[in-house]
């Protein structure tokens, strides 16, 4: 993950938790879209620059990179293990 964030320009990160669970910590950088408003919220985001979501453990991560992918964006990207795997992450 560290790696597409530095060498990969325009990268959208989005974490799709609800906010009690952002309260204990975010991936600098992110912007915060919980799952039930992503939708709503696309004009947020652009088609065209690369995504990656995150959720808690990736089981929404991944109902959202879907979505996501089925509402035109291309290069669009889920983190295995969640939050948890990106704990740290500066």
């Amino acid at each position: 993950f560290n790696n597409r964030r530095t060498s990969v320009s325009n990268l959208q990160l989005i974490d799709v938790r609800m906010p009690s669970e952002t309260e204990l910590g975010v991936v600098p950088e992110a912007k915060l879209l919980p799952l039930p408003q992503l939708i709503t919220q696309l004009d947020a985001l652009r088609k065209d620059h690369p995504v990656v979501v995150y959720c808690e453990s990736g089981v929404r991560s991944s109902i959202a990179a879907s979505a996501l992918r089925s509402e035109g964006f291309v290069d669009v990207s889920d983190v295995i293990g969640g939050y948890g795997a990106l704990k740290g992450v500066n």
